[in-house]
């Protein structure tokens, strides 16, 4: 018994050396899995993110596009009318100076000249006579006549300028209908390239499940791919699409609360109906300063009536932010400045309104203003 014991054991010590191995090596392998699995999700998921960058940019362009396309078409109908009016008023204006030639040749009897010889000589042979009151009707007729003359050339040029802003307005309008199509046919290349990526994201996020639930330990260099996989995840779910427009990516201009809402409010002094195309934040502290709400390039410092001194940001992707409410602007037309920069002083209001020492925030997609609210970081 003895002798078979002691040969048994290297048996079964080579069996559980065996299990071990076999263990050992099917873990690797569903960590490689686990590995392969993360990576391509990973890659999906960012090509993902791309895709909806892409599309939310497309959908601002197009919003911007469809604003100023709005703003186009009220200049044209106001060239239209433009066009109408003076038409209208040389129409009546070269009638009235018709009939007003017309009377003058009848009264001078073949033209002012011809009247002041015969009035004249019927002077000098019989003194004052009838003559003399036609030469002053005729006088005062082309006095008449020659201040239409002027008249009529002016509305001649007003409505050609009318005629010139209505053919720029109606060519920025084809410009934008052109550009309104491509950004259509962008967008449903776009979204058939997210329809054909979703399935292949929904499978490789089973292919990563499967693939965890068989792996005992996961590593931190697996833990770190799940993470970076969360985040696009996070990324695709809020579909902001351009990082100037993620929740929180703008720097509050001065550290205090929104006190001034975007859109129709209404004035706390006067009682009255108000519209903002952007927000005023309260700027605490005894000599608050405001500050950069995102990276980008000065374009514009100037005064600005209502609002002090203003500086304006361009940002990539079609973006302007405009500060206002400054004094003291420590920036310059063509700076570059990054999120946080110094940009002045907060100015105290020259106007009372009720909402005390504030800056006033505008931010632009083009010329659409967007409500920057949601976009702030928060206070």
């Amino acid at each position: 018994m003895w002798r078979s014991k002691s040969r048994s054991r290297p048996l079964l010590t080579a069996v559980g050396v065996l299990a071990c191995l076999c263990f050992c090596g099917a873990d690797a392998n569903a960590g490689r899995t686990l590995d392969r699995s993360l990576k391509q999700e990973l890659d999906l998921a960012r090509r993902a993110v791309e895709i909806e960058r892409g599309l939310e940019s497309l959908r601002n362009e197009s919003a911007s596009l469809r604003f100023s396309e709005s703003v186009v078409r009220d200049r044209a109908m106001e060239s239209v009318r433009k066009i109408q009016a003076y038409s209208t008023s040389r129409a009546i204006g070269e009638r009235r100076t018709t009939e007003r030639t017309r009377a003058m040749y009848k009264l001078a009897r073949g033209g002012i000249p011809r009247l002041i010889v015969e009035s004249r000589l019927e002077t000098d042979a019989h003194g004052e006579s009838g003559t003399v009151q036609r030469v002053q009707r005729a006088q005062a007729l082309q006095r008449l006549i020659t201040s239409d003359m002027r008249v009529l050339e002016r509305h001649r040029r007003s409505e050609a300028r009318a005629r010139a802003e209505l053919v720029a307005a109606s060519r920025e309008m084809a410009t934008a209908s052109s550009l309104q199509m491509i950004r259509e046919i962008q967008d449903s290349i776009l979204r058939a390239s997210m329809d054909s990526l979703a399935p292949e994201l929904k499978r490789a996020r089973r292919r990563r499940v499967m693939a965890l639930s068989s792996v005992a330990e996961v590593t931190p260099w697996e833990r770190r791919l799940l993470r970076q996989v969360k985040r696009e995840y996070r990324a695709l779910k809020i579909g902001y699409g351009l990082d100037m427009l993620d929740v929180g990516s703008l720097a509050r201009p001065a550290s205090g609360k929104i006190v001034g809402r975007y859109g129709e409010s209404k004035d706390r002094l006067l009682d009255l109906p108000i519209y903002r195309d952007g927000v005023e934040i309260r700027a605490t502290g005894r000599r608050p300063s405001a500050v950069a709400a995102a990276s980008g390039v000065v374009v514009a410092v100037g005064e600005l009536s209502g609002f002090e001194e203003v500086v304006v940001l361009k940002h990539p992707g079609g973006f302007l932010t405009l500060t206002g409410h400054l004094r003291g602007v420590v920036v310059e037309e063509g700076q570059q400045l990054r999120r946080g920069e110094l940009l002045g002083k907060v100015a105290a209001k020259q106007v009372k309104d009720g909402l005390g020492r504030t800056v006033y925030f505008e931010l632009r997609h083009g010329e659409r203003p967007i409500d920057p609210s949601r976009f702030l970081r928060k206070f």
